[in-house]
């Protein structure tokens, strides 16, 4: 096993997760989301999973087990050091709160605790403002002799500092995330759906199918038309990992729990015609082949990807992918 170190230990957990405790994961994790102290933070869809796993992988003690899965990744790697060992132990000892960045050293922060009014010395995160006065929202964790963030963090810059960028990317990201809210049914049109994208969309999906039309309802109508008529050619052109998504999805009746695809590259903004996304799932959401929103599954409402009805019976004829199934249900 190549060397732990605080840049690869989350990954090296997270990959332990999937391979030795997959079948407990997917058993429970959608039963654990009402224990996720975050759930209702309101952060952008893409990055709730990131945040929800942080949390079980550090936070939620595995059942039957007593311990998080940092805590048997260290168990079960006899090879890691003992500072290693006893940081994947303490990495439960997390402090939730708003911590005020009083000063910086270029390596690390000194933050205050907003509520306890303790002091933190945190390792900087070089992407994140670095404004004295800023305020991030979020978790952290002890490691080694300081600590670090983990999780998804909000941050508020100083009142005095607006910040352009930062506006704009809240509002990309709320607009986003409405436009996943959107309730799916079993039955629901492809063209209800793209009557609710933003005309942008719509635009820049009839200049990839070469479609012309003045209004946005006519374009909407041209482009179900294109994928009914033209599917082989359009899923012959993709590329092989978006093939096998939509084969994943079609192995589940066309639906599939968005969490499902977390071994895809979902990359995906609500500018995406100005920022072209060449994700795997991002691809597929652009062609209209594949939708984001929620649909009930009892009484719980989830995120789902959702294979247009008007396609699926054709696209079950098309050879998507060698790959037809990912996961046993």
């Amino acid at each position: 096993m190549s060397p732990i170190d605080e840049v690869t230990v989350n990954q090296a957990i997270y990959d332990y997760a999937w391979e030795k405790h997959r079948e407990t994961l997917e058993r429970y994790m959608d039963d654990w989301e009402d224990e996720f102290p975050e759930k209702d933070a309101g952060h952008p869809p893409e990055m709730t999973y990131k945040d929800y796993f942080a949390w079980i992988m550090f936070e939620k003690e595995l059942p039957g087990t007593g311990k998080t899965l940092a805590e048997l990744f260290a168990d079960d790697n006899p090879g890691l050091s003992e500072g290693m060992k006893e940081n994947l132990y303490r990495m439960r000892m997390v402090i939730r709160s708003e911590f005020k960045i009083l000063d910086s050293d270029g390596k690390y922060w000194e933050l205050e605790d907003k509520a306890s009014k303790k002091i933190y010395r945190v390792k900087m995160i070089e992407k994140m403002p670095q404004t004295i006065g800023t305020v991030i929202r979020g978790r952290i964790q002890p490691f080694d002799n300081h600590y670090r963030l983990t999780g998804i963090s909000l941050v508020e810059m100083p009142p005095w500092l607006p910040n352009i960028n930062n506006l704009l990317g809240f509002y990309e990201d709320r607009r986003l995330e409405e436009l996943e809210d959107i309730t799916l049914r079993k039955g629901t049109a492809l063209r209800t759906v793209l009557n609710k994208y933003p005309a942008q969309w719509i635009d820049h999906m009839c200049k990839h199918y070469g479609l012309k039309a003045r209004l946005k309802k006519e374009k909407v109508e041209m482009i179900v038309k294109k994928l009914v008529s033209d599917l082989p050619e359009i899923v012959s052109e993709l590329q092989e990992e978006s093939k096998e998504v939509l084969a994943l999805c079609m192995s589940n009746g066309g639906v599939l729990k968005y969490g499902k695809l977390r071994d895809y590259d979902d990359e995906f903004n609500f500018f995406w015609e100005r920022n072209r996304s060449s994700s795997t799932v991002g691809i597929l959401r652009m062609r209209a082949l594949l939708l984001v929103g929620k649909m009930h599954f009892g009484e719980r409402r989830y995120r789902v990807a959702y294979v247009p009805n008007e396609i699926r019976d054709r696209l079950m004829t098309l050879p998507c992918s060698g790959k037809t199934t990912l996961y046993e249900y």
